[in-house]
């Protein structure tokens, strides 16, 4: 995003053949002029043992169901805690998904005698069965309003949490195209953009780009979060959702609606629109969605009051760089929200050339983001510094729109002592994915600057143990990464031991030196 990317490309092999589905659609039916997606790398490929799911089940299930579990286990591992360690617990999922394609493909290859199964692919496994596999006792909750699907999940998860209804809740969307009939009908009802690009804000802006994707987020009441020493990314602050009721078509934006959402969600949680300095929009980039929900914004911030001066609130649309996620679009436009406030930096719009002229920004507290800038600081008016704070809004095909606002976590210094050395662990289920995560590991430590400590603590007790292990002393980052490189090579470097734990818990170690006393660190922010 930080580089105007745009990750869209002609449809793959693996999905269909676009060139047989490539013509008029107003002359011709069952073709398209659509041939562009945006699509995920083997989304056809899962770990099924990984995850104690049988080869035949695995076949059955849908795509999406697989890609959400993925994406669940990794959302629970970048917060630093080991996914067995919520068996039991009230946890709520909730899954924005609206799509069903592969239940297309399952019900033909079953009538073609290559498949036999009972099981069928339906939408709420998506979630259900996250419950299942990780013994989570919350709600679970599969969510369809189309496009604003995952959007209306997190405002759902933060009501179940505000009543008491879970501890905390994993949240998310997911879109997979597995088939073209949805590509073909939204083609011919004139929702597609036929260069295959949301050109949101642009003049040139001709209808949206399909695409793939899987996001979950991990959200607890900020005072539990801070109270278990958890990395935040952000703060939800304020979430609301409605319908436009009747409209001139089932299908159209509702302007009117949209500024009802925003004054209802700014009023019942006492925010002031002044203090909200970007918005991540819907922008599917069509002509005339873009300007009804940019005058939706004018007219909101005006009727709350908000002084005209210098612009100072940003628009932009993480569609322009991987297309419209669909059931997921909500949930991608709040991590992009949340990568900017790490990185104090909004992202540009690549297609932005001129701005669509129905966009009538003149005289009013917004801009577009065409180029990546600094995010300002905002300061209070006595010189303290405040959070940075954006909106995030989903509009559904069918009318049900949803709005959420997203603060800036501001967290003081921790002083944490890396002049130690201390003991890195790592575990797979096989030989192969444990020399894999070593080198995953040492690839994003070229890449990334941490503490040690807060680096071992986490992989000690934020990772679930498996059969396969191995651990390392070292005293500083290029030390970890020099020796996960020997690894990966083939390579068994100093103070370090590798093992395996049979069936009956029996460790076969390899030491190459006694262990000696080391620091494991001091917390998951490296703290207390």
């Amino acid at each position: 995003m930080r580089d105007g990317v745009d990750t869209i490309t002609e449809v793959p092999l693996s999905r269909w053949d676009w060139r047989d589905y490539y013509g008029d659609p107003h002359e011709q039916k069952g073709k398209t002029r659509v041939k562009w997606g945006g699509f995920i790398d083997y989304a056809d490929c899962f770990d099924a043992e990984f995850f104690g799911i049988t080869p035949k089940e695995a076949l059955a299930m849908d795509p999406q169901c697989r890609l959400f579990i993925e994406t669940v286990w990794a959302a629970i591992e970048d917060a630093g805690y080991a996914p067995s360690g919520l068996s039991g617990q009230r946890v709520g999922v909730f899954a924005g998904v609206a799509t069903a394609d592969y239940k297309d493909l399952l019900n033909q290859a079953k009538q073609e005698g290559l498949l036999d199964t009972p099981i069928e692919p339906f939408p709420f496994m998506v979630a259900n069965r996250v419950s299942y596999l990780l013994n989570l006792k919350g709600p679970s909750e599969a969510i369809d309003t189309a496009c604003s699907s995952s959007l209306i999940a997190v405002h759902r998860a933060l009501e179940a949490l505000r009543h008491g209804q879970c501890e905390s809740a994993l949240v998310g969307g997911v879109n997979l195209i597995a088939h073209p009939r949805i590509t073909i009908a939204s083609s011919q009802a004139g929702m597609l953009s036929p260069d295959g690009r949301c050109m949101t804000f642009d003049s040139r802006a001709n209808g949206y780009v399909r695409s793939e994707g899987v996001a979950v987020l991990w959200l607890k009441p900020l005072a539990q979060a801070v109270s278990d020493g958890d990395a935040i990314y952000g703060v939800i602050t304020a979430s609301g959702e409605n319908h436009g009721g009747r409209a001139s078509s089932p299908t159209a934006p509702n302007g009117q609606a949209q500024k009802q959402l925003l004054l209802d969600t700014y009023q019942r949680y006492g925010i002031n629109p002044a203090t909200i300095s970007y918005i991540e929009a819907h922008g599917t980039g069509t002509e005339l969605g873009d300007p009804v929900e940019v005058n939706a914004l004018i007219s909101a911030f005006s009727e709350y009051g908000v002084a005209v001066g210098q612009p100072y609130c940003g628009l932009g649309s993480v569609k322009t760089n991987i297309g419209h996620l669909e059931a997921a679009a909500g949930v991608a436009g709040i991590i992009k929200v949340l990568l900017m406030l790490k990185q104090g930096q909004l992202a540009g719009n690549p297609h932005l050339q001129t701005p669509n002229p129905y966009l009538r920004l003149e005289a009013t507290p917004f801009y577009l983001v065409k180029n990546t800038c600094a995010w300002p600081k905002p300061y209070d008016e006595q010189g303290g510094l405040l959070p940075r704070r954006a909106g995030v809004s989903g509009f559904g095909v069918g009318g049900s729109n949803a709005h959420v606002i997203i603060d800036e976590w501001l967290e003081s210094d921790v002083v944490v002592n890396t002049d130690v050395p201390v003991l890195i662990v790592l575990s797979a289920k096989t030989q192969s994915a444990l020399l894999l995560q070593a080198q995953l590991l040492a690839d994003y430590l070229t890449e990334h600057s941490v503490e040690l400590p807060a680096l071992a603590y986490t992989l000690y007790t934020g990772r679930d143990a498996m059969a396969q292990r191995l651990s390392l002393i070292v005293s500083s980052q290029q030390e970890l990464i020099a020796k996960l490189h020997q690894l990966s090579a083939g390579q068994l470097p100093d103070a370090c031991w590798r093992g395996s734990v049979s069936d009956d818990n029996t460790v076969l170690a390899s030491p190459q030196k006694t262990l000696r006393c080391v620091s494991t660190g001091m917390g998951k922010r490296g703290g207390d």
